[in-house]
């Protein structure tokens, strides 16, 4: 497992858990990567794992679909509203849960093949300049707040 990200004060107690599980030789954790990193970790991924409790919108799934990647998600409003519904989906609170899915979606080559043609289809839904504008507008009305 590769966990790729920021450290939100989390780091030493999970570093701490990785150890105590026994799993130093499996778990992996990357921060602050730069973008030719980033995408040699999609390209080597089997599947995209994102264990968010809160998101403004979910830009690294869009990354997943364009990496023809399966993913399992939080079970949150936006990531269904981005991913439609045929993603593994997984309680934010959980890591039983996430377990649970990222397993069952390993075990699935069909499910696996499954969202990687809906990704790419999905992902047409999302043109990056109209997008760009959105998220603009949404920065606009937060900063108005």
């Amino acid at each position: 497992m590769v966990i790729i990200g920021r450290d939100a004060g989390l780091k030493k107690k999970l570093i701490s858990l990785i150890k105590k599980l026994g799993l130093n030789d499996s778990v992996f954790i990357y921060l602050n990567i730069n973008q030719s990193q980033l995408i040699d970790a999609y390209r080597l991924s089997s599947i995209f794992c994102f264990p968010s409790k809160y998101e403004g919108f979910g830009i690294p799934l869009l990354e997943a679909m364009f990496f023809k990647k399966p993913m399992v998600l939080s079970k949150i409003d936006v990531f269904k509203e981005v991913a439609g519904e045929i993603y593994n989906f997984a309680q934010p609170n959980s890591p039983e849960d996430f377990a649970k899915q990222i397993i069952a979606l390993l075990q699935d080559k069909k499910m696996r093949l499954k969202q990687i043609k809906f990704g790419q289809r999905r992902l047409e839904k999302f043109d990056y300049e109209d997008l760009a504008s959105k998220l603009s507008l949404l920065h606009l009305k937060n900063l108005a707040n």
